[in-house]
């Protein structure tokens, strides 16, 4: 598993994406790395969305920022604008994600949950591919959830 989230702490990492490799939670995590949303896509596979509600709904009322919210993903896969195929991928997520997907946020001053299409409250929200834009999410669902089983069962 990885553990995405926005870093918002002062210095060198400040207003990057920060990836820890191993986020599960009977293991330390792995030393984090960061990528520069203007050099990067990152596409999270099978994602699920986190949130300390409590935490950010001290934060909307006024409470200093802490970290309160991040994307648990399966597998990710990072495409560098220093590569030709990466170019390639970012220019198409760019030009056409925010046209075909559904864009995410989260700013808990604003609103102390994940938000999707139409303001809805996306806390919790699993199966998910999301695809990061510059600083922007956009989402799609998965529509087959794997399971233990031999054939796929549909959501």
């Amino acid at each position: 598993m990885y553990k995405v989230r926005f870093h918002l702490s002062k210095g060198a990492n400040y207003m990057k994406w920060q990836i820890t490799g191993d986020a599960s939670p009977n293991k330390p995590s792995g030393k984090p790395f960061y990528c520069d949303p203007s050099t990067v896509c990152i596409q999270m596979i099978n994602a699920k969305l986190v949130n300390h509600v409590a935490t950010a709904t001290k934060i909307k009322c006024g409470g200093n920022k802490t970290v309160c919210a991040w994307i648990l993903c399966e597998n990710l896969v990072i495409y560098r604008d220093d590569t030709a195929g990466g170019r390639k991928n970012i220019g198409y997520v760019d030009k056409t994600f925010p046209k075909t997907h559904m864009e995410l946020s989260y700013n808990p001053r604003v609103t102390p949950n994940w938000v999707g299409h139409n303001n809805c409250n996306m806390d919790k929200q699993e199966n998910l591919n999301i695809y990061t834009s510059g600083r922007k999410l956009f989402y799609t669902s998965s529509s087959i959830k794997c399971t233990n089983s031999i054939e796929p069962s549909f959501i």
